[in-house]
């Protein structure tokens, strides 16, 4: 289930409550281990316990985190941006924590931006069970009714999941210990309970186990990536049904027998390495390879080769070395200790201006603001560099003279390449990593700068994380050329520019930050930055499902209703920009996501993106002359770029990408529309 999660199938959007049944199985059998260990020596030898955890776990998950570090450094998983607390959280078994501390949420790590190391989150849960359950047992063993204060436990662990949902947050449900320890703690008091009543398995081991398979799988194939129960503190509650597939793995002859296949037994015994090492093998192709299901079978085979050789080579050699705790405590301190000061001196970080908080926040800052008027140009000086080739950029002398020359002409202004009105997006069939075809061909680049204008244009970038990287392009090019563009940004993370509705992609915090950009920062900025141009942008929010009403139900991005609502608001936004004093507004099409773990996202589909810029279009078009769009979503797939390069994470922009974009059709673009063009 997790592997075809991972891999992005649709029909499998809750695969991961596969880890779910592990907790559960997991915490069945580690109790059962210990209860043995205790009613057959009177005591449980914690260090023996660790040391066999420590033996069994530790040497597979260092070579994964070293090998993950070593491929990082040679360019691979270019879409992860800094890697040292990754790694130190996963060293430290301390992962989960390490990502709810980070500003990163789950279901935003599942559409984007992700690391090597991501799934390091459950092995940490459990590491942390396997240090503290053991001593936790010993003083329940102690009691009087250690049976009863299990399940008193087990309970109160269940009962604090949605309670920590509620206060904390989803993230806080998916990550945190205390939210995820009822999981395991069910399996604890399910191998109580087979311990003291032996004959309960037997008795209801057939039926159980058919109804918890049943719903461990219906979970699995409807629960959702982005929200549902997963996220609302119901995970304890689907234990119960992981608990009764063990029952029934124990005593149900026919799921038992099922479980027996050699196959299966053989991929349980690589189990822990084939988890482990699917995730960086899976980003790995998916850098090469699009989605299909042949690239799925080729990451497979790949992660069962690896855990394999894992097993055969690393893990099992160190499990039948006779075991010496003092030795094995030094050498495990050492190495994880290794690692960490590795982590700590070796850079970890990428040179990458997605997570650069100075492009983030423009240039405007050090500019003197010049409220003079723009010259609006009607034709391109025949001297005007080119916009590749820049030896000598144009003087004010250059302008005067060009401003002079317009005036005496009389031949229609060159059309331009953003245009008011383009015609909406033919309907598509393609692949999303295909040329999304519009009725008039892809824009040409723009081969030459107007003059110099009297002042810098000042242009305010409102969007998502998408619109940052293309933004951040544009500022490292206007830092070459500072003549021309000055720029400032107001960014939050997967924000769109509809009037808020019931969208789970953007619940709590993400819907929080949005709000407070478009309705207050936004604002201020354009009274503060006085731009000649507000360029927005949005890519995911505004194509994702949403619910206006409860009776009308959730509309897809497609749908004609959600389509008028959306032109609707995007209006209404446009013309509060140009009540506030902005000469131009203009709308910038994103492309089509690449790829992304999120199942059948909508940013991935070339039908609901098409929708998007229509939207953009029909905006422009009722909005008036002063409202534009520039089509980088047609221009970008055809302009001959490596998209693999320049969207590592088939979403974001790299900065020497976004760089040229700027350069050969963007700068050029958004010019043309503030001189008038």
């Amino acid at each position: 289930m997790v592997l075809a999660f991972h891999g992005g199938f649709g029909w499998m959007s809750g695969g991961y409550v596969g880890v779910s049944v592990f907790f559960t199985l997991s915490g069945f059998l580690i109790t059962r281990l210990l209860l043995d260990e205790h009613e057959g020596t009177g005591r449980i030898g914690l260090s023996r316990f660790w040391n066999r955890r420590i033996r069994r776990l530790l040497p597979a998950s260092l070579m994964c985190i070293v090998g993950v570090v070593l491929l990082w450094k040679a360019g691979a998983f270019a879409a992860t941006i800094d890697l040292r607390a990754d790694v130190l959280g996963a060293v430290g078994q301390v992962f989960n924590w390490v990502q709810l501390a980070g500003d990163t949420s789950y279901t935003e790590q599942v559409a984007g931006g992700l690391s090597p190391l991501d799934h390091f989150w459950s092995l940490a849960i459990e590491e942390q069970f396997y240090w503290l359950w053991p001593v936790v047992l010993i003083a329940i063993l102690r009691t009087a009714r250690p049976d009863r204060w299990i399940v008193a436990i087990t309970a109160v662990s269940c009962a604090a999941a949605p309670l920590i949902a509620v206060v904390w947050g989803a993230d806080a449900a998916y990550w945190a210990t205390p939210a995820r320890a009822g999981e395991i703690l069910v399996g604890a008091s399910l191998a109580v309970m087979v311990r003291r009543r032996p004959g309960f398995a037997g008795v209801h081991g057939d039926w159980l186990g058919a109804a918890g398979a049943t719903v461990v799988v219906l979970c699995a194939v409807t629960w959702t990536a982005d929200g549902g129960p997963a996220y609302s503190g119901w995970f304890p509650v689907f234990a119960l049904a992981s608990g009764a597939v063990i029952l029934g793995a124990l005593a149900g002859p026919v799921l038992s027998a099922g479980l027996a296949f050699s196959p299966l037994v053989g991929l349980g015994r690589i189990s822990y390495g084939v988890y482990l090492f699917h995730w960086p093998i899976f980003l790995l192709v998916d850098e090469r390879l699009d989605r299909t299901t042949g690239s799925f079978a080729i990451k497979v085979a790949l992660t069962l080769v690896v855990a394999m050789a894992s097993f055969q080579f690393v893990e099992r050699p160190v499990q039948v070395a006779r075991p010496d705790f003092g030795r094995d405590a030094v050498l495990a301190v050492g190495s994880m200790t290794a690692v960490a000061i590795a982590a700590l001196v070796v850079p970890l970080t990428a040179d990458d201006p997605f997570a650069d908080p100075e492009l983030a926040a423009g240039q405007l800052d050090d500019v003197v603001t010049d409220t003079s008027p723009l010259i609006p140009l009607t034709s391109v000086a025949t001297d005007a560099p080119d916009a590749r080739n820049r030896d000598r950029a144009p003087t004010a002398a250059d302008t005067t003279a060009a401003a002079e020359t317009a005036a005496a002409e009389t031949t229609e202004p060159a059309p331009s390449i953003a245009t008011e009105t383009t015609p909406p997006p033919a309907a598509s069939t393609t692949t999303t990593s295909e040329v999304v075809a519009r009725d008039d061909g892809p824009p040409a680049d723009v081969e030459a700068l107007p003059p110099v204008p009297p002042r810098p244009v000042r242009v305010l970038i409102a969007g998502d994380s998408v619109a940052w990287t293309v933004a951040n392009g544009l500022v490292a090019w206007a830092d070459e050329h500072p003549e021309y563009l000055a720029f400032d940004q107001e960014i939050a993370i997967s924000c769109g520019f509809i009037e808020p509705t019931e969208t789970p992609i953007l619940d709590g915090e993400y819907q929080e930050d949005c709000d407070d950009m478009v309705d207050r920062r936004l604002p201020a900025a354009i009274e503060r930055v006085k731009p000649d141009v507000v360029m927005l942008m949005t890519t995911r929010a505004d194509v994702e499902p949403r619910t206006w009403s409860s009776d009308e139900g959730q509309l897809d991005a497609t749908d004609e209703r959600f389509v008028d609502r959306q032109v609707a608001d995007y209006v209404e936004l446009t013309r509060e920009i140009h009540e506030a004093g902005t000469p131009h507004v203009i709308w910038l099409t994103p492309p089509v996501v690449r790829s992304g773990p999120l199942p059948d996202a909508p940013m991935m589909d070339p039908t609901a993106m098409a929708s998007l810029w229509s939207a953009f279009d029909e905006t422009a078009e009722v909005s008036g002359d002063n409202t534009h769009t520039i089509d980088l979503a047609r221009w970008y797939p055809a302009a001959g770029f490596d998209d693999r390069d320049a969207r590592p994470d088939g979403i974001h922009f790299q900065l020497d990408p976004s760089t040229e974009i700027a350069d050969r059709f963007m700068a050029g673009s958004i010019l043309q529309i503030a001189l008038g063009r």
